[in-house]
């Protein structure tokens, strides 16, 4: 029987095979099976990428962004943990190339459009694909009660539909809650660019520095948050209970999703009362912030059950589809690798290897919050 079976199923591991071949169990197989996905393509799941439909669409989009060999690294069966986790960081440095794209300092705004993203031919089936992996809807709220609606900072025209959203949904009886906090900080404002809509105009935003009082030059994301708030459905609804956090840039070129929130367990730690949060982002956002917020609250030891919502994409943020798929395209390569670090945690790989932990520090160094939540984990060298 063990034979037949050993001829005839696709084992994950090498080390599955020979217990099964000394005696071992079917049930042992089975429950092994189910623990390690046997190929990339079967880890997809554990992204949130379960449909049929949705590997596929990743797979048309790492072929169009000319990611090499890709049904080789989707397809390849994995002979043991390393193998998995091999390909798993595969996936990650070809997305950050192709998809994410970003050097440096540069912002989403300043990632120039790739060449395959201008073909008209196929620029309809590049945004349906792109659908089809949820990065365009609408997320609405799912938890039943909360005790904060928590604004992330982003560009004005971003905050402007964040804050949009949920007025809505606060005035629907949708999204209940004590206590709203908006996070922003000290980023200095950028006029619109290349097409995209950042900050405002020229004009409009010294209009607003001579409203507040400022030069343009010391105008910041917190400015810009307090007049969206001020001009939005839940302006005067939370008396004594809105709070706007300045994030300092510190030595940062500016304050990130990180350091805002990390603001927030600060906020957090002196309100211990406070046990459900919904974050409200946008699409194509919304899975990389809660990767990064999950992040976040492990390192700061913040136990709160939280989601991220979010409006879906806006048409207006770019100014054609080559743009809009660029967009879309920097957050999918994001989301990716964000989740990366939680898909491995929950799969159960071991990282132990120094070649497998050294492709991790090189994919993850930059980012010093899920490195060291990664190091933290693992096991510490015997004495």
């Amino acid at each position: 029987m063990y034979n037949n079976l050993l001829r005839n199923k696709s084992l994950v591991f090498g080390t599955v095979a020979t217990t099964l071949a000394a005696g071992g169990s079917l049930y042992a197989y089975e429950n092994y099976a189910r623990r390690y996905p046997r190929n990339l393509n079967s880890a997809l799941d554990y992204y949130g990428f379960k449909d049929p439909e949705q590997k596929k669409a990743l797979r048309f989009l790492m072929q169009k962004a000319g990611i090499k060999d890709d049904d080789a690294l989707l397809d390849r069966r994995a002979e043991n943990q390393a193998a998995l986790s091999r390909s798993i960081l595969g996936l990650v440095s070809e997305t950050q190339d192709k998809f994410t794209i970003r050097t440096g300092k540069q912002e989403r705004w300043d990632v120039q459009t790739s060449d395959w993203m201008k073909d008209a031919a196929q620029q309809k089936q590049i945004i349906s694909a792109l659908e089809i992996l949820n990065m365009m809807d609408a997320v609405p709220p799912a938890l039943k009660k909360r005790d904060v609606i928590c604004v992330l900072g982003a560009s004005r025209s971003v905050m402007v539909s964040r804050l949009e959203y949920a007025g809505e949904l606060f005035t629907e009886g949708k999204l209940p809650a004590h206590w709203l906090i908006m996070l922003a900080g000290e980023r200095y404002v950028t006029p619109d660019k290349n097409g995209v809509r950042v900050d405002g105009s020229e004009e409009e935003l010294s209009t607003l520095a001579t409203k507040i009082g400022k030069n343009v030059a010391t105008l910041t994301e917190t400015d810009l948050m307090k007049d969206a708030y001020e001009s939005s459905k839940l302006y005067g609804k939370f008396p004594d209970h809105d709070v706007l956090i300045d994030t300092p840039r510190r030595n940062l070129p500016r304050p990130t999703t990180e350091t805002t929130v990390t603001e927030l367990c600060d906020w957090l730690k002196q309100h211990p009362e406070v046990q459900d949060i919904t974050f409200v982002s946008n699409q194509p956002h919304v899975d990389y912030q809660k990767a990064i917020i999950a992040q976040v609250f492990e390192k700061q030891g913040v136990k709160v059950k939280f989601e991220v919502v979010g409006p879906a994409y806006r048409a207006d943020l770019v100014s054609n589809d080559a743009d809009k798929i660029n967009y879309v395209m920097q957050a999918l390569g994001s989301r990716i690798w964000a989740a990366t670090p939680e898909v491995m945690d929950a799969i159960g790989l071991d990282m132990s290897d120094p070649e497998l932990r050294a492709e991790f520090k090189k994919l993850y160094e930059k980012q010093p919050l899920i490195y060291s939540n990664f190091e933290a984990k693992q096991p510490k060298p015997k004495m």
